[in-house]
C-alpha cells in the first residue's frame, strides 16, 4: 500500500490433535507454518492477529 508498510499476520488453530501456526510477516516472503501433534483435546478453536502500521486505519479496513 505503500513502501513504509509494515503487517505481521499470526494465525492459530487449536485442532483436536493438532496445534497448527501460520506466521506472514512480508509479503515477499512465504508463510511460517508449524506443527505440533497434541492429545486429543474437545474444544477446538482458532485465533487471528494482524499487526499493521505505517498506514491509516480506514485504508486497511477497505475491500
Amino acid at each position: 500500500m505503500n513502501p513504509n508498510f509494515i503487517a505481521h499476520i499470526k494465525m492459530s488453530m487449536y485442532l483436536p490433535e493438532t496445534f497448527l501456526k501460520i506466521s506472514l510477516t512480508s509479503s515477499t516472503n512465504k508463510p511460517e507454518i508449524g506443527i505440533v501433534e497434541r492429545e486429543n483435546v474437545a474444544n477446538p478453536k482458532v485465533r487471528a492477529l494482524a499487526a499493521v502500521t505505517n498506514i491509516k486505519q480506514d485504508e486497511v479496513a477497505k475491500p
